[in-house]
């Protein structure tokens, strides 16, 4: 699989620190390792992205929002986009390296604002590791949708298995999206509009999510069963379970909380006493640390358990 990547030159090691431990999966096209002496960077760039890449990565910061390159390779991408529309085919992948509100961004960043997206604040090695993790899901699912594109979808058992994965992959998403944005300091969360704006936008699309994914996870776990026997219909209850405990009824509900409250507090309580800024601060940051712990769980689990439905799949074929 060819993804390409637009970046700003600023923001390359952090790009390269996400994207090179999928070279194993798929070929990224990154500008300082394809382009050749003496091409002409208009014509090559543009063949690059439309002609040979299955998928465009855009990682977006305030600095790539600013950048002539960037802004033309994305409205290639998007044009192309609406060229596969009729196939059913997504193409443009935007990835946020900070909080951004795409609604006020420049053209052609703001026709992204709608778009799903992935979120990767955590500028640490841990924090690459993970972006690179959940950049992987997704580019995996875009290719299993693009092989359901081109060639027969095969048995039911098939259908339900990927449409499993996109399940697990849009709630996985939109809880780490909400991890993320709660990582911002109160003090930030609280002054500066766009990351107040984007922190709003997160949370109402986690609820959304999830208040459509949760209350089919018990019919999920029947169908494992009555497709796939009582072994795996058994694993499936417990991952639905700690679905439901320890995320959605947990940790999310517990950060999501704790932040609203902190905000509401701010301009009575909170900002003008240092010490219980500090104190409130805490109390999200210890939440946002079992969110997370629950959510890298949740990729383990629910990676290793579909992977287990996909060989019972080949052990059938």
């Amino acid at each position: 699989m060819r993804v390409f990547i637009s970046h700003a030159t600023e923001d390359k090691p952090r790009v390269l620190a996400i994207v090179e431990p999928l070279a194993r999966f798929v070929s990224p096209w990154l500008d300082t390792r394809e382009l050749v002496l003496g091409e002409s960077l208009d014509d090559e760039l543009r063949h690059a992205v439309v002609e040979e890449s299955h998928a465009f990565a855009v990682f977006l910061s305030t600095t790539s929002l600013r950048k002539p390159w960037v802004a033309t390779e994305t409205r290639w991408a998007l044009d192309h986009e609406r060229t596969l529309r009729r196939r059913k085919r997504s193409f443009v992948m935007p990835v946020l390296l900070e909080p951004l509100d795409l609604a006020a961004a420049p053209p052609p960043f703001d026709r992204l604002r709608e778009k799903l997206h992935l979120s990767v604040f955590d500028d640490s090695a841990d924090g690459h590791a993970a972006a690179s993790r959940r950049l992987g899901e997704y580019l995996f699912q875009w290719a299993s949708e693009w092989m359901d594109v081109v060639e027969p979808q095969g048995g039911g058992n098939r259908r339900f298995v990927a449409r499993l994965r996109e399940d697990l992959l849009a709630f996985k998403t939109a809880a780490y999206d909400l991890h993320a944005i709660c990582d911002v300091p109160l003090a930030r969360l609280a002054t500066d509009p766009v990351a107040f704006a984007r922190f709003v936008e997160v949370k109402d699309r986690y609820h959304a999510i999830a208040s459509e994914f949760m209350p089919r996870l018990p019919g999920l776990a029947d169908e494992v069963l009555q497709r796939f026997g009582r072994n795996l219909g058994d694993r499936f209850g417990d991952l639905a379970a700690f679905v439901e405990r320890e995320i959605y009824q947990g940790a999310a509900f517990a950060v999501n909380d704790a932040v609203i409250a902190a905000l509401n507090r701010w301009d009575a309580v909170l900002a003008p006493d240092p010490k219980a800024c500090a104190a409130a601060d805490a109390r999200r940051a210890e939440f946002v640390a079992t969110l997370k712990r629950a959510l890298d769980a949740l990729g383990d689990h629910s990676t290793a358990f579909v992977d287990r439905l996909q060989d019972r799949l080949l052990d059938d074929v």
